[in-house]
């Protein structure tokens, strides 16, 4: 099965975004989409509200909202309360890997695994 991207429609137009939003997926699976469904609304609204905000004003130099995670080669975490997105950048692109709602102040290691594993699969079927 194919790593495929489905690109995430913003809440609101944002002119001359800095980045764009892609679900990571393969085979019909859409891990992110799958995690997006199941947040309450007031979660979903937050999340959106990111989103766009990275859109417009690039990644949040907040820690309590972005961090560049160590000891893993270009993955992130969008960090809103509970609600955790791990994603990649590519040219332009964040790319969201796996969303989870952490219930523990650390990251949970399978998790991030998890996340930069389809990283690296991205990469090696794409180039």
């Amino acid at each position: 099965m194919a790593v495929s991207l489905h690109k995430v429609p913003l809440a609101e137009p944002v002119p001359l975004p800095r980045f764009e939003f892609y679900l990571w997926a393969s085979g019909g699976h859409v891990p992110v989409k799958d995690f997006l469904v199941q947040l309450q609304q007031s979660q979903l609204r937050k999340v959106q509200r990111l989103l766009v905000h990275v859109a417009q004003n690039g990644l949040p130099g907040n820690p309590e909202r972005y961090l560049k995670l160590r000891g893993y080669e270009n993955l992130h975490e969008f960090k809103l309360h509970q609600i955790r997105l791990y994603f990649f950048i590519d040219a332009g692109r964040i790319i969201l890997t796996e969303g989870v709602l952490k219930k523990q102040n650390r990251s949970d290691r399978n998790t991030l695994d998890k996340a930069d594993e389809r990283r690296k699969r991205f990469y090696r079927e794409n180039g």
